[in-house]
């Protein structure tokens, strides 16, 4: 069967195939990472061949879904998938079960971190690679616009991507809470890898401009701060630094603390210094807790935050499936629609050659009554369908037996 046949003919049956975190170990995930080229090949030539109405391929670093629609498409992309990964890593979902985790997913709701950003722009990413590929017709495309929406609902509505759950943003937020906005705050960053990059967007985020980047290695920490729009220094500067600075993030690996509480009263502060320790081992004494007006936050303290915060996310993913379950009864609705299409074309057919024919008899040519037959034609149909019933005109409808109005 050619592929305009098929798409004529088929059911539109919804299929979500895949692996993801839950299911497959890293080394299975590379594997099918490194299939990703051949993987969409392969759907091309399923679509074109009609062993697919529509794909699409969303493949991260957590997961790996074929997304297919098509009379048997699920089940094909299943026996394709279950020759790379182990059958029991891999889970169908087909229909209603379909849309309801493209969905969760696009919403964030299926992550290994609930509520992050990230996967919605990749699942939009996904299809628009697909569009590019020629693999989306009519369904995939009103499936995905429907989880861009659904997704952008849930952000909206709930608190699911309110808390943060990584270290360096909590580290961030506790900084605001201390000293409010960040816009007059100057930071000192201890380290150039990648938390000290996070924890830098973080500041910037919040507001803060001022950013000293201190590293080892001077061209490192000039790199970074020049991402970040901040001044390199060399490591040694730090104990001058204290007096300067309102922030100070270690995030250096270190055999010995880089501050002692001796440094920190040498240097005779007179304002707050909050000290925010992400290094591993420690980068700041525990005994700087003794000084007055400074604060230490270790890894350890963040951590309890960040997974108290992630708790909160949870819970607001349990309000988070009232909105998915709204934007599944939209899609379903949006393909009743489309499953009586054939019917509403008929039934529009069959009241324009009854309306022309009546015309006809009192003189009127379908040509003179164009417009007058489009008008009537369109009203007839429109009270027909608004009122469920869907039985061509001039027959009996086969559960209620009772005849349809006669034509005069």
């Amino acid at each position: 069967m050619g592929l305009d046949a098929l798409l004529e003919t088929y059911k539109p049956e919804i299929g979500v195939i895949g692996c993801n975190f839950r299911t497959l170990s890293v080394s299975g995930r590379e594997v099918l990472a490194q299939w990703r080229a051949s993987a969409e090949e392969w759907l091309q030539t399923a679509v074109a061949a009609g062993r697919l109405a529509e794909a699409a391929l969303i493949s991260t670093c957590n997961r790996f879904e074929v997304i297919v629609a098509g009379a048997g498409a699920a089940e094909h992309a299943h026996r394709e998938l279950a020759q790379r990964v182990p059958a029991e890593t891999i889970y169908a979902h087909r229909n209603r079960d379909a849309v309801r985790h493209l969905y969760r997913v696009a919403a964030s709701l299926d992550s290994l971190v609930v509520g992050e950003s990230q996967i919605l722009g990749q699942v939009k990413a996904s299809y628009e690679r697909a569009q590019e590929l020629g693999l989306v017709r009519k369904y995939l495309h009103h499936l995905f616009q429907g989880a861009f929406s659904t997704a952008k609902r849930v952000r909206t509505h709930t608190e699911v991507a309110d808390y943060g759950v990584s270290v360096s943003y909590v580290a961030v937020q506790l900084a605001r809470q201390m000293f409010g906005p960040l816009t007059k705050s100057r930071a000192a960053i201890i380290g150039s890898g990648e938390v000290a990059e996070l924890v830098a967007l973080h500041l910037g985020a919040a507001g803060c401009t001022d950013i000293i980047v201190a590293n080892r290695t001077i061209q490192r920490a000039s790199e970074l701060a020049a991402r970040c729009g901040g001044l390199a220094v060399p490591l040694e500067e730090i104990p001058r630094l204290i007096r300067e600075v309102d922030i100070i993030v270690g995030s250096i690996s270190i055999d010995r603390p880089i501050l002692e509480a001796k440094t920190i009263r040498a240097a005779r502060r007179a304002r707050p210094l909050f000290l925010i320790d992400l290094g591993v081992p420690r980068n700041f004494s525990e005994a700087v807790r003794s000084v007055p007006g400074v604060y230490l936050a270790g890894v350890d303290d963040l951590a309890t935050i960040a997974d108290r915060n992630r708790a909160l996310r949870e819970e607001a993913a349990l309000e988070a499936g009232v909105v998915i379950d709204y934007g599944v009864h939209q899609f379903e609705r949006w393909l009743q629609r489309v499953e009586n299409e054939p019917s509403l074309l008929s039934l529009r057919e069959q009241v324009r050659v009854i309306v022309a024919g009546e015309l006809a008899e009192v003189g009127v040519t379908e040509e003179q009554g164009h417009d007058l037959v489009r008008r009537v034609t369109e009203r007839i149909t429109h009270a027909w369908m608004t009122r469920g019933e869907d039985r061509p005109i001039g027959h009996e409808h086969p559960s209620d037996g009772q005849k349809p109005p006669a034509n005069k």
